[in-house]
């Protein structure tokens, strides 16, 4: 009985562990940085803190730049509610 309470806790704290790592993976993943320091590593020239830091925390994406503009007329529209 002790080993099943143990069980079901360690169970509990890795399901708990694994849905932060997806809030803080979901939160990189839609959000992004005007930081121009950001840059593409290669893996294999990262620390092992660095690489436990992606895993655990998710990567930081620069946000891309619009270089080239549609040759056609356009309109901007804005979002939101309409009534």
């Amino acid at each position: 009985m002790r080993l099943l309470k143990r069980l079901g806790g360690f169970v509990l704290v890795l399901f708990l562990l694994l849905n932060v790592m997806a809030a803080f993976h979901a939160y990189r993943f839609t959000h992004f940085y005007d930081d121009e320091s950001l840059r593409r590593v290669k893996p294999e020239d990262l620390s092992a803190v660095e690489k436990a830091q992606i895993v655990f925390f998710g990567v930081r994406l620069p946000k891309s730049r619009l270089k080239d503009h549609p040759l056609l007329p356009y309109d901007t529209v804005l979002s939101g509610y309409f009534f």
